[in-house]
């Protein structure tokens, strides 16, 4: 995943990672956007 997004290094990833669940346990209106954006890309898988 690092590869993909500019050659990150894998802690970078993970970093994010931790960032993005911390803000959902904290944030409801983040994790509606979240939500949907989920909803807009599995959509899109099909």
């Amino acid at each position: 995943m690092g590869n993909y997004f500019g050659n990150k290094k894998h802690t970078t990833v993970i970093f994010a990672i931790k960032k993005i669940n911390e803000e959902l346990k904290k944030d409801d209106q983040f994790k509606s956007f979240l939500d949907i954006l989920m909803e807009k890309i599995k959509k899109a898988k099909k």
